[in-house]
Formats: structure tokens, sequence, C-alpha cells
């Protein structure tokens, strides 16, 4: 867009005014938008621009892209689904419900495609899920996750009577859960 406002456009209306309103792939190729969003339920319509805006999801209420831009991932009615972003192409991933919020991982050719974290009133269950749908438990009752860079490890903060306790996983090999803090805030 010019300074003098021209070639400006509306990608998406009625944005939250949440975090996750619009985000940037990482490679600022595509551009993400949570629009007609109802607060009552806490879902909106999710809009993919890559040139072309395209409503890609109905009530969505998480969406996070790949760490290569490759896909956006979605929640929709407590379901995961991808998109590839290039051809627009969706795949939905069965196998977890409840599902609350999602995280891919970085360099995943083998292995779990993604993080998912079911609502804490299923559980708060975090699960590692492959491409075909294959969910593997890692623990219950998680509060914030995240792989590491290089996607070999994937570390989690679990709720516990005191706090919350810092545990890491390293995923290839598979390691059982360390934990590496007590009481951790924030």
């Amino acid at each position: 867009m010019g300074a003098d406002g021209k070639g400006k456009r509306t990608v998406a209306k009625g944005l939250t005014t949440q975090d996750i309103a619009f985000s940037w792939s990482p490679q600022a190729s595509a551009l993400a938008a949570l629009g007609n969003y109802d607060y009552t339920r806490n879902v909106g319509q999710l809009v993919l621009v890559t040139g072309e805006s395209k409503v890609i999801g109905e009530e969505v209420s998480f969406y996070a892209f790949s760490p290569t831009s490759s896909h956006l991932g979605f929640i929709s009615k407590g379901q995961i689904a991808t998109v590839e972003v290039a051809s627009g192409k969706r795949t939905d991933i069965g196998g977890v419900t409840d599902v609350a919020t999602l995280e891919f991982r970085s360099g995943a050719a083998d292995g779990p495609l993604l993080a998912a974290r079911r609502k804490s009133a299923t559980g708060g269950e975090l699960m590692l899920v492959d491409a075909q749908g294959k969910a593997e438990k890692v623990a219950a009752n998680v509060s914030e996750y995240g792989f590491s860079p290089d996607g070999t490890q994937i570390a989690y903060t679990q709720r516990q009577g005191h706090g919350n306790d810092l545990y890491v996983v390293t995923l290839t090999p598979r390691s059982a859960p360390a934990r590496i803090g007590q009481g951790v805030q924030g």
C-alpha cells in the first residue's frame, strides 16, 4: 500500500481483539486473519491471504503457521485441520478431539508433526500428533508447551498443587519426561 492509501483492501471484517486476530507466516508469504468473530463462543472465520483472500475454516478457535510457512494449522469445533498454504489443500486430522491449541514441530521429517493440547475442561492433555492423526499422550494438566527450535525436544508446564512444574522430553530418541523446574510462574 502506498503512502496515499491506494492499494489497500479489506481482508476480513469483525476481527477479534485477541492475540490471534491476525498473523503473518514466519516467511511473510501469507497472512491469516480470524474474522466474523463471535465473542460468546470464542470462534471465528479463518481467512488465508496469499494474494487472494480465501475462507479456509469456520468456527475456528485457534490457528498457527508451520515454521517453514508451508502449512497453516487450525482448530475448528475442537478438531485439527491443516491447509497447504501454496495450494489451499485442506487436510482434516482425526483422532484427537476437544483440542484447544496446537504448535507445529520444526524439522518434522519423521515422528510427530505437531503438538496439541486438549481443553482444560477435558484434562489439558498434551498430545503429539502425526500427519495421519495418530496421537500419543505426553502428559495431563498441561498449561504451556513449546518445541525447541530444532524440533528435537518439547518443554511443557504441568499443573501441580504448588504451581506449575517444567518438564522436557527428548523426541528422538524418546526420553522420559525430565522435571527441570518446580513452581514455575508465567
